[in-house]
């Protein structure tokens, strides 16, 4: 089984591939995983391609492995889905916040030095402005997921205050409920070095309450409001 994460940026999507990695390594099916992870040292997929998705076939006869992308449900995704050989699900957040911490991961890259893949895609982040292409992307690709609807939709917020809850419904999704015994120390574990995960940044809910003057998230959500609302997040400003 060939399980997909993807997801909005700054999601949590990263906390979540390795929270799955982990259950994956603990389940004694991990050579799946461990095939996957010699010839992709960060575990993240710009795009599935035929060569990468029959390398994923390929690597998956051995164990379940995860895969972690931003992509939309593109052909390929759409193929291994509809033949039973993948799952898929895709972690949301408030836009408002998610732009925060896109700013906070682009002034560390700038600051502490290009570290990784990640670090080369928001060091260009200075301004808001330059983050808003890159999210109304990322905004058509949701849509996208959640037109195709085979996919368990997470959200960030309930990823922070709930972890357990969440790893027990996405080992439902993609059929490995044997693992959510093994999910009370996969949490544990994480707890105690979430901040040294790669790209975590504060970790904070609703934090563009507290962050931003009224006049900033009006800004902020004059350019994002279809994105926010989408999301199934309120939009607090007055215009």
């Amino acid at each position: 089984m060939i399980i997909i994460s993807s997801g909005f940026p700054k999601s949590a999507s990263t906390l979540l591939y390795l929270y799955t990695e982990s259950l994956i390594n603990s389940s004694g099916k991990s050579g799946g995983q461990k095939l996957f992870r010699r010839f992709n040292r960060e575990g993240f997929t710009p795009h599935f391609g035929f060569l990468n998705t029959l390398w994923y076939v390929f690597a998956s006869m051995f164990g379940p492995l995860v895969v972690k992308t931003h992509a939309g449900p593109t052909f390929f995704i759409r193929l291994l889905i509809s033949v039973g050989l993948a799952t898929a699900f895709y972690s949301v957040r408030d836009p408002r916040d998610a732009v925060l911490s896109a700013m906070d991961h682009g002034r560390k890259a700038r600051e502490k030095g290009i570290q990784t893949d990640s670090d080369i895609a928001f060091a260009p982040f200075e301004k808001w402005e330059d983050v808003y292409p890159a999210f109304h992307m990322h905004h058509r690709r949701y849509e996208a997921w959640k037109e195709y609807d085979r996919v368990l939709f997470v959200r960030y917020e309930e990823v922070i205050q709930h972890p357990d809850a969440v790893l027990q419904k996405i080992v439902r999704h993609v059929r490995l409920p044997k693992l959510v015994k093994n999910i009370p120390d996969a949490v544990y574990s994480f707890a105690q070095s979430k901040r040294s995960t790669r790209n975590f940044n504060k970790g904070e809910l609703v934090r563009f309450t507290t962050e931003l003057k009224s006049d900033e998230i009006a800004k902020l959500e004059k350019e994002m409001g279809a994105c926010i609302t989408s999301m199934g997040y309120t939009l607090v400003s007055q215009t």
